[in-house]
């Protein structure tokens, strides 16, 4: 069975279920040794009088101490609590000290905490060894001499605490690149974004002016058009006035009629070459240079795009971790809640990552427009699963909208259309295409009108480009 990393979050784009403890906030200008130095010592015997003496020896040295009867006590605080040091006792009833730490090494929380065994009976090398491969760092033998038992507890006390004020630092650090990352992937989408919107702009600008044209010179060849439909009906009129004189037998009268259709003949060649022919040389040509332009225009546009697939290797969880980023603000505002799961057998992806991201971002949209319109829909539900299917990787989302009838489906990925009755859509159609480019597909399946919508991108695994 496929193992899946499983996340969720809600519209405000927080985590939901599945994901890690929040990250520390509290950057404070003291040491991080200092920082972290508020764990107490841990000191663990059955007898009274042992704890009482080490915990003041201690505490004259301005530790924190703690202290538990048995085992079982111990265990009970470390539960719920850090410590920065354990001195434990070998000797006890029930649960004895090898025990008591075999337990506690079994908490991922105080895998690293030192450990001190304290004995007053057993010395040999076999039992030495024995402790320590319980989890001991050390021994110390009764009677405990003060000074030793301070200057090991200082040292394995210190050693403590920077391994902790170590491991907040790379923590932090670590906090810091994503940020880091999140924020340039933000902006890096943004300016593809702005760069998209500049070509779309240039575009618009030069077929508009094409356009702007072809009105112009289809409005020509309209007023050409209707001088030959007035030349049409004036022939048309004399030919049935003839007809009808002929069949009255008035000869006069059907003469004048033939002498004036031959006069109009003579002239019909000079009005079609003034009406018709010299005014349709220019609309024409104009038609011609325009619509040249227009595919001229679209060509650049494609040779534009075709510069900006450029591959780099990422992962398919910072893929995902940056659509929910770039939908943060969206999915604030609208009761929907977002679900994802990465199988962990995808590779390392090498796609186009900014035309990706925008592709899903139109499923997305797409989504959360078929939410919106449902009325029947009282809390939106969007699953994304990212997975490898017969060796390609697929990125399947499923949303709980309005979906559609089977009749539309055909009409999916035509330019322009969309099943919203105010809107045009181009989303499917681009996202159609960018998958093409990759010899991908995409197919968009529903179940019906209210029954919400599925959709399925496939794209073939490339290796990673290395530079």
């Amino acid at each position: 069975m496929m193992d899946l990393q499983t996340m969720g979050v809600s519209a405000a784009g927080g985590e939901k279920r599945g994901g890690s403890p929040a990250p520390l906030s509290n950057h404070s200008n003291k040491p991080l040794v200092e920082q972290v130095s508020h764990e107490p010592i841990l000191v663990v015997d059955d007898k009274e009088e042992n704890l009482y003496s080490i915990r003041k020896v201690l505490e004259r040295d301005q530790f924190e101490v703690v202290t538990a009867h048995s085992g079982l006590e111990a265990l009970r605080y470390l539960l719920k609590h850090d410590v920065s040091l354990i001195l434990i006792d070998v000797q006890m009833p029930e649960m004895n000290g090898f025990e008591t730490v075999q337990e506690i090494r079994q908490n991922a929380r105080h895998q690293e905490v030192p450990i001190l065994f304290i004995t007053a009976v057993y010395r040999s090398d076999d039992f030495i060894d024995y402790g320590y491969s319980v989890g001991a760092h050390d021994y110390l033998t009764k009677p405990i001499d003060n000074r030793l038992l301070i200057n090991k507890v200082r040292l394995f006390h210190t050693m403590h605490l920077q391994r902790k004020a170590l491991e907040l630092t790379n923590q932090r650090l670590q906090e810091e690149r994503i940020a880091r990352r999140k924020a340039e992937a933000r902006e890096q989408f943004a300016a593809f974004q702005a760069g998209e919107a500049e070509m779309a702009t240039h575009v618009i600008h030069n077929v508009g002016n094409s356009v702007q044209g072809l009105d112009g010179a289809f409005t020509q060849l309209m007023l050409s058009t209707e001088h030959l439909v007035t030349m049409q009906q004036g022939f048309q009129k004399v030919i049935d006035e003839m007809e009808k004189t002929e069949s009255e037998g008035d000869k006069v009268r059907f003469a004048e009629l033939q002498q004036l259709l031959l006069q109009s003949a003579g002239r019909l060649p000079g009005l079609i070459q003034e009406l018709i022919l010299d005014p349709c040389v220019v609309p024409s040509e104009n038609i011609q240079s325009s619509i040249r332009n227009i595919v001229k225009t679209i060509r650049v546009q494609q040779r534009r795009c075709l510069i900006k697939l450029v591959h780099t290797p990422y992962s398919a969880k910072d893929l995902v971790e940056d659509l929910l980023l770039i939908m943060e603000l969206q999915l604030e505002q609208q009761d929907i809640d977002v679900r994802y799961q990465i199988a962990s057998d995808i590779p390392q992806l090498s796609y186009p990552k900014n035309p990706l991201l925008q592709s899903l971002v139109h499923l997305l949209h797409n989504s959360i427009d078929s939410i919106l319109a449902s009325e029947d829909t009282p809390v939106g539900e969007i699953d994304i699963q990212l997975s490898m299917q017969s060796g390609q990787f697929s990125v399947h989302i499923k949303d709980n909208g309005e979906g559609f009838d089977e009749a539309v489906q055909p009409k999916l990925f035509v330019f322009g259309f969309t099943t919203r009755t105010s809107n045009s859509g181009i989303g499917l159609h681009t996202v159609g295409n960018f998958a093409a480019n990759l010899k991908g597909s995409v197919d968009v399946t529903s179940k019906g009108q209210g029954e919400g919508a599925e959709v399925t991108l496939l794209l073939p695994i490339e290796e990673p480009i290395t530079h």
